[in-house]
């Protein structure tokens, strides 16, 4: 059964291999840029184990696995989070949604 955010999801409506063919990664996070639930996406692909390949909510594979390894600001000035992901311009806290620049 699906959870409740998937219903939602903007990837609903596309092949499932523009999220996992590297070839289609830029395509794959523009959409999840515009998706109303990719902090929910993403809160669930890093809590799979194992971790998933392709894109989950606007992050890659390797992003994902440096949010897990650390090396980002301690906490969400916002919430006080720690689940917060850094594209090396900005952060966003996956628990509250709200973003900064770095």
């Amino acid at each position: 059964m699906k959870a409740h955010w998937e219903h939602r999801a903007l990837c609903r409506r596309v092949n499932p291999e523009v999220f996992e063919d590297p070839a289609h990664e830029e395509t794959a996070l523009a959409i999840c840029q515009r998706c109303p639930v990719r902090v929910q996406c993403l809160e669930y692909a890093l809590s799979l184990t194992p971790a998933p390949e392709g894109v989950w909510g606007q992050t890659t594979f390797e992003e994902r696995q440096k949010i897990k390894r650390g090396g980002h600001r301690a906490s969400c000035p916002g919430c006080g989070g720690y689940d917060l992901y850094s594209d090396g311009v900005a952060e966003i806290c996956v628990s509250c949604g709200i973003s900064w620049l770095t």
